[in-house]
Parts: C-alpha cells; structure tokens; sequence
C-alpha cells in the first residue's frame, strides 16, 4: 500500500494503490494535511453516485473517488501538503472508512523549482469551473482574474498597457483563432489571386503606358497638402507643452522662459510653425481654385516637416531628462514626428521636386 504526492508551481496530484481489490470498497475520501498549518481538509467532490444530487459543500467522503489519482486544484501556491487516502465503505449516503489505511502520502510544496530546474504551468489548461474559483488567490472577486486577462492581452501585443507605453517585452500575437482559421483557408487560394492581380497590373502599366505615373504624383500633389498641415498641428501641440513647462517651471527664481536660451528657442519654432502654416494654406486655396500647386505643395510639406523637427527638438530640449519619461507625451512626439517627415516623400525628395519645378523650361 502507498499513495505518492507530485506537485508544480499550480497544481498538486496524488496517486495511490492499496496493492489489489478492496472487497465493498465504495471510493476513497482525499484529505489535504497543510503542513504549516496542521490542518487537515477533505477536498472537494466533482461527481456524485447515480440519483445523488450535486449540491455545494459535499467532499469525497460523501462521494468518493471511484479511481487512484486525483488532483488537487485547491492547494495554494507555495503551500506545503501531505495527503491522506481514505476507503469508504457501506451504502449511499450512509459511508463509513474501511479497515483499510488509510494512506499518507509524502510531503510536496507548490513550487515551480526542483533544484537548478524551474518549471511554470497555468491553472487555465484546465479548463474547470473549481479552477475559475480559486484564481481570486483571496483577493476581492475577479481582481486576480481581470489583472492575469489584461497581462496576456498586453503581452500578445508587445506588452502593451496603453497607446504608447509598452511595460514589458511581449509577443506579436495579435491574430486570433477565427482570423486564423479564415486565412488558413484562403492561403490555398493566394498563388491564384498573386496571378490575378499581376495580370490586372500588366494591364494597367500597357494602357496608361507614358501617364500611369502621371497618376499617382498627381494624388500626392493634393494629398500631401494635408500632410503639411497635420504636420504643423503636431508641432503646435509640441510647443504647447514646451511654453507650459516653461511658464510653470523656475530657475533662479523667475520663470524658464525669461531665460533668452529657452525663451528664443520657443518663440523663434513659434514662428517657423506659423510660417509654414500659411505655406499650407495658400496650396490648399490654388488647389481648390484649379491652379497648377505641384511646387508650392513640395515647398509647404518640407517646410512644415522642417518646422515639425524643430518643434518637438526644443520640447524635448526644454523639458530635459523629463523628456524621455512617460509621464509627458514630449518623447510620443518626438518619435511620431521623425516617422512622420517621411510620409509620401521625406524632405530632400521634396526639395528635389521645388528645384525641378523652380528650374523647369518655361514657355
């Protein structure tokens, strides 16, 4: 006769034999022994005899278990356990132990390290309702759940917590089971519609043959008119933050902003802003007036991107070590802005374009 306990950082089984048939034996009763504690539980039942009903409460030794393991989905993390294996004998509802035992298994702590080795399970692989009980770990219900949901949620995202902030190395795991299953079935179909769409493409380039570039750089004239302009909307956002930093913040007893190296730097990316600006405007009223703009649309989107740059530089620079911190968005705009400047076309490509322009034959 022996019982043997097995445990990891989530989860303690115990197995046991009694070394042949137990004549009238019903089930075993298991009972958790907590070593620190010295108390001593008799654990849950998960079915009941033929007829019984399941009601809250009931422990293996109103219905045992009717097989030699079980598992313990109880147990504390950390905790440290013995079990003890119990024959049950006599009628349903009426059970009383054997002779028999009872069992003592031997001594297993809920830990995830087994000398140099560490190994972590979750309780989720379970999938049982006693399992979506004991996640609340004695804390107020559910906290322990939604804290564990919004923990995968940010890893599956590259441990992502907010729009910005990125607290811990993740995953790019953003595809779920239906996405999957979806695209599974179209891959057998993707060298097909590769071959379509390289013959719709054929199509295209012989019969706009000589304009079909023509298109495209034709929507960018208009379009990158509202890039200019969203660029000086970021901008103005970055020097916001600089003057409000520089009004609330003292040096020597007077404000940042009396300081002529903070201050110029401030006013003089004010003006480029504004400068740049106007630039977007007086494209965008030729455009809707039907005037050729394709220069003057080049000359506001480097001007703004330039503008932009120098904006989030000096916010950065008059916020200081603050800069880099979360707890500003000084750092969003930064990096928002250097990704930005290259949109349809970075500023030496738009520069390239006024040139040719400016020096183009004319009639």
């Amino acid at each position: 006769m022996k019982a043997v306990a097995f445990a990891n950082n989530d989860i303690a089984i115990v197995a046991w034999t009694f070394g042949g048939k137990l004549p009238n034996c019903l089930g075993f009763a298991v009972y958790r022994i907590d070593v620190r504690a010295g108390t001593e539980t008799c654990l849950p039942a998960m079915a009941t005899f033929s007829g019984q009903q399941a009601t809250p409460g009931r422990t293996t030794a109103d219905d045992p278990v009717q097989k030699f393991f079980w598992k313990d989905v109880y147990a504390k993390r950390g905790g440290t356990y013995k079990y003890k294996i119990v024959p049950m004998t006599g009628t349903v509802g009426s059970l009383q132990p054997m002779p028999y035992g009872p069992l003592i298994s031997n001594q297993v702590q809920l830990s995830p390290h087994y000398g140099s080795l560490s190994a972590y399970f979750n309780r989720g692989i379970l999938a049982t309702q006693a399992t979506a009980h004991v996640l609340t770990d004695g804390s107020p219900a559910g906290s322990m759940v939604d804290e564990l949901k919004a923990h995968i949620v940010s890893l599956r995202d590259h441990g992502r917590i907010s729009h910005y902030a990125h607290q811990e190395i993740g995953y790019n795991a953003r595809l779920d089971a239906i996405q999957s299953a979806v695209l599974r079935a179209k891959l057998e179909k993707l060298d097909q519609w590769n071959g379509r769409r390289r013959k719709l493409a054929n199509a295209y380039c012989e019969r706009l043959s000589g304009s079909g570039l023509k298109l495209p750089l034709e929507v960018l004239n208009h379009s990158r008119i509202s890039l200019a302009a969203g660029h000086c909307g970021l901008a103005r956002s970055a020097l916001q933050l600089a003057e409000q930093f520089a009004r609330r913040h003292e040096v020597g007893g007077r404000p940042l902003w009396q300081n002529q190296a903070i201050g110029f730097a401030i006013v003089e990316a004010q003006a480029r802003v504004e400068a740049a600006r106007l630039l977007a405007y007086r494209t965008a009223r030729m455009s809707e007036q039907g005037m050729a703009h394709r220069r003057e649309t080049a000359q506001a989107k480097f001007f703004a991107a330039e503008a932009l740059l120098s904006a989030v530089n000096v916010c950065n620079r008059v916020l200081g070590g603050l800069a880099g911190h979360l707890d500003t968005p000084a750092e969003r705009y930064l990096r928002d802005a250097y990704s930005w400047v290259a949109a349809q076309g970075t500023i030496e490509i738009q520069k390239i374009t006024v040139a040719k322009e400016t020096f183009a034959p004319r009639p």
